[in-house]
């Protein structure tokens, strides 16, 4: 991974001007890597997440070679401020606040940005039949997973009395939450994140804040991990934020809390009635699956930026070489694999692909949904005939 390679570049050097220097030299291969493979599938459209390692001289190139790029910004633009500088080189520029930070993007000229809020995977973050050994292990009254910012080590404290786990890196271990750190602090990866939020009665959603001991009163945006628990049809109260009504359903579909006291008061309320935390939390789960999910959210996207002006290549009526596609995709990679069901055919379309789709059997694979949604938004956009 990306990420990876470069932060661990700092264990090669101590001297903060080589770190700087080795990882800007990476990220300045990684684009030119990115502008190879570009340059022999020819993309349509480029889709990059927040801190990719696209520097300024490939985006120039992408647009001079007019290739169109969108960015996803997905983070606080008050704490990272980079996006200053990338923001005016993208054609579309998407985040997850609006207001102030819509203010500043129109002051630096921009017109085609949009709010995209973050969402969730059912095929990731989903309910889970635990066994007996997994509830033990994971389950508690109370629980938290992430990491452990300065507002989240103090906001805690008042929660010491609870059957209280917490899961995730860059706790102090020695200080009156050390007895409730599971694994010594260990990193926890997604999969066992996801049982810890279906094993759990109560999971605590503080969003992290760097300048407050508790609740940050200014919070806006909303993190991934309120849609993640959703999804997995999970209880849990998460700390008040202003573009979280517009989500869901305060009270109904999520329960928030405001201060420390506000939160003890509704963990002991909902511990006592379980049928209540139940409900609110399958109501929650039913939110994302209809609202909430990554597909709502790159539907939304490819349609702001059509609607912006961006013109999606004509479709092919004629039909794909099989072997061709195949061997494109690469026959070790998910999409060559499925693919190769279809090799007895000398030729294919989009259409016969989602046909048999629809005639199939059981849950879609994540290929068969990319396949639909590619249907679907051929279906919207494809020019009308005259």
């Amino acid at each position: 991974r990306y990420s990876n390679t470069y932060f661990s570049i700092k264990t090669i050097s101590g001297d903060k001007a080589h770190q700087d220097q080795l990882q800007a030299l990476f990220t300045a291969f990684v684009s030119e890597a990115v502008m190879a493979r570009c340059a022999e599938t020819k993309p349509d459209l480029i889709f990059v997440l927040a801190q990719a390692p696209l520097g300024e001289s490939c985006l120039l190139r992408f647009r001079a070679n007019k290739i169109p790029t969108a960015f996803w910004f997905v983070e606080d633009f008050r704490l990272m401020d980079y996006w200053q500088g990338v923001a005016p080189l993208y054609d579309y520029f998407f985040t997850i606040q609006r207001d102030k930070f819509f203010d500043k993007l129109k002051e630096m000229g921009l017109k085609n940005f949009s709010y995209l809020p973050l969402a969730a995977s059912p095929d990731i973050h989903k309910r889970l039949d635990l066994t007996k050994e997994e509830l033990t292990t994971y389950g508690s009254d109370v629980s938290f997973a992430g990491a452990g910012y300065y507002n989240r080590r103090n906001f805690f404290k008042g929660l010491l009395d609870y059957d209280l786990k917490i899961w995730g890196t860059e706790w102090e271990m020695y200080s009156p939450l050390g007895k409730h750190i599971q694994r010594s602090g260990e990193r926890i990866d997604t999969e066992e994140t996801v049982k810890i939020f279906n094993a759990a009665k109560g999971n605590i959603n503080l969003h992290s804040a760097t300048y407050y001991e508790g609740i940050n009163p200014y919070g806006d945006f909303v993190n991934p991990r309120t849609f993640e628990i959703a999804a997995c049809g999970a209880f849990q109260l998460v700390d008040y934020r202003s573009e979280l009504p517009e989500l869901f359903k305060v009270g109904e579909e999520i329960i928030c809390f405001h201060d420390l006291n506000d939160l003890r008061k509704k963990i002991n309320y909902y511990l006592s009635n379980p049928g209540e935390r139940e409900e609110i939390a399958q109501k929650a789960r039913e939110r994302v699956l209809r609202d909430h999910t990554y597909e709502h959210r790159m539907e939304d996207m490819l349609t702001f930026i059509v609607e912006r002006g961006y013109e999606p290549p004509r479709w092919k009526t004629e039909r794909e070489d099989v072997e061709m596609l195949i061997e494109e995709a690469g026959r070790d990679t998910e999409i060559g694999r499925y693919m190769s069901r279809f090799s007895g055919k000398t030729r294919i379309t989009v259409s016969d692909i989602t046909e048999e789709i629809i005639g199939g059997k059981g849950e879609l694979s994540d290929i068969e949904r990319i396949f639909m949604l590619i249907r679907e938004f051929k279906g919207q956009f494809a020019p009308m005939k005259t």
